[in-house]
């Protein structure tokens, strides 16, 4: 795949979350510790969605070291509607989770990629750099 980039850049940035376009093929995650609510989750989400598609890419890293709990609206909203719609749209196949500090957060994590793995191929690991050999082994 050739990107029209050579280098990272960010695609949008808020106090939730940076979208960051990696010239290695995927999309960086890197979310915040910041409070936000259900609209606000879902814009990101939304913003993720239309950079995979306008760049195509199939990959996500999602850093969520200091994210906070995931609302359970937008739990369910990830799994019955973003997530399907997503996948369709764009052809996203891989997703690698660096877990959350928070223990909220890792338990809703782990609930919408049990609920998701059928859709999806999720990688979770504790480390960066493990999510991002990971998402690099799967061209």
């Amino acid at each position: 795949m050739s990107l029209p980039f050579t280098k990272e850049i960010t695609y949008t940035s808020s106090a939730l979350c940076n979208v960051v376009c990696h010239p290695d093929g995927y999309l960086r995650l890197d979310w915040k510790n910041a409070r936000a609510t259900s609209a606000e989750v879902r814009e990101t989400y939304q913003q993720v969605a239309a950079a995979l598609k306008r760049y195509g890419l199939r990959k996500i890293l999602s850093i969520h070291d200091h994210r906070q709990p995931i609302p359970l609206d937008v739990q369910k909203w990830m799994t019955d509607e973003w997530i399907p719609s997503t996948v369709l749209a764009t052809g996203w196949a891989y997703c690698a989770v660096v877990e959350s500090h928070q223990p909220l957060t890792r338990l809703a994590v782990k609930a919408i990629i049990s609920v998701s793995s059928q859709q999806l191929t999720f990688h979770y690991s504790s480390a960066v750099e493990e999510g991002i050999a990971w998402l690099r082994s799967h061209n």
